[in-house]
């Protein structure tokens, strides 16, 4: 299974990540607006995700969640 992790950290886009992934299971992890705490990103860096970004501003949850889903569906 494949782990993204969204975050603001990172310039890479979710097109050229998805180019790297091969077919299979996904799971994505979307943290709380204050992002993940450290401990939370050294496991999830632990088992080998993979960080995307969703653009330059900090978005809620919610709508985090609704464009990662939307953005999977139209690359599948």
């Amino acid at each position: 299974k494949k782990i993204l992790l969204f975050t603001l950290f990172t310039s890479i886009s979710f097109t050229n990540a998805q180019k790297s992934l091969r077919k299979g299971s996904l799971a994505f992890c979307i943290g709380p607006e204050g992002g993940f705490s450290d401990a939370e990103f050294n496991l999830l860096k632990e088992h080998k995700a993979k960080g995307i970004s969703l653009g330059t501003h900090v978005l809620r949850s919610e709508t985090a969640s609704i464009i990662a889903c939307g953005l999977m569906a139209a690359h599948s």
